[in-house]
């Protein structure tokens, strides 16, 4: 906290801060409460104010070793742009900052996730052979250069082109079976979980195309409209995915095969590597930082 804040608004957040308590709650059991000590409170709109002046020193501590900083919420972003001849030089230079950021960050009980972190060196298109491909190391870990990332939503690529990037039906679509994913797996509000799979019909029944892992598409009255009900759209969208995809072990898994899945769509015949990173200057680099 700022020490030339009012005492009232100090007073506001040890309200919000002081006092609480937590417990974990699995399979029916709940177990004892203990007192938190630090941390801020998740899903709270409060919850962001706390955490960006906790972490307010590292934007200067950027500035210091000669770069740009950009923080938005608990992402932390360095930016950081030279000529082509001093490509090494900015390299140390970044490498060093961000060995400076993680030992801030572990003496004010914060961890830097080494696989979150991502590198991206930009130029125009017919410089991108001249672009650095050496890791660049950090503590104990090393970052390898990328050739897209994705920043609050937008993919940027390394030649500044935003070629990367889901069209707007197949982000519906991604949207759409992400959710379903969800709500198949139990990990959706009760009301989203209205699917009833093929494999639960009676033999009898079911269309000779329908697969174990389809889902009955309801009926509706209305096509227009009730085609937009999540029953009837999300259901659509998961029978048109492969196996391979459908069948994924966990949400990671299944958002990462179901992009692959979906980016030919957006871009057929065109080769896509699915990399995620950030940006800058004429030849210049951007390290996307974000705690676990």
């Amino acid at each position: 906290m700022p020490t030339r804040a009012h005492p009232w608004l100090r007073q506001w957040f040890r309200s919000y801060l002081s006092g609480r308590r937590q417990f974990v709650y699995c399979g029916g059991i709940r177990s004892s409460a203990v007192p938190l000590i630090c941390g801020v409170p998740q899903g709270s709109v409060l919850g962001p104010v706390p955490f960006i002046l906790y972490v307010a020193d590292l934007a200067a501590l950027v500035v210091s070793h000669g770069l740009t900083p950009h923080q938005y919420a608990d992402d932390t972003q360095i930016y950081g742009s030279c000529s082509p001849s001093r490509v090494d030089n900015l390299s140390s230079t970044i490498s060093g900052c961000v060995n400076d950021f993680a030992d801030w960050m572990q003496s004010n009980r914060l961890q830097l996730n080494p696989g979150t972190t991502e590198l991206l060196w930009c130029t125009t298109s017919r410089r991108q052979n001249r672009l650095p491909t050496a890791t660049l190391t950090v503590g104990s870990w090393t970052v390898s250069p990328v050739a897209s990332v994705r920043d609050l939503g937008i993919f940027v690529d390394s030649d500044l082109v935003m070629r990367t990037r889901l069209r707007v039906p197949e982000r519906i679509v991604f949207k759409v079976a992400v959710q379903t994913y969800r709500a198949l797996h139990g990990d959706a509000p009760q009301y989203l979980r209205q699917f009833t799979p093929v494999a639960s019909i009676p033999t009898g029944q079911r269309l000779p195309s329908s697969t174990s892992d389809d889902l009955c598409v309801p009926v509706v009255r209305l096509p227009t409209v009730g085609r937009r009900a999540f029953s009837v759209a999300g259901a659509r969208a998961w029978n048109d995915l492969p196996a391979d995809v459908t069948s994924a072990p966990s949400l990671s898994t299944f958002r990462k095969r179901l992009k692959l899945h979906l980016f030919p769509l957006s871009y057929p015949g065109i080769f896509l590597s699915i990399n995620f990173f950030s940006l800058r200057g004429p030849c210049g680099s951007c390290l996307l930082l974000r705690p676990p």
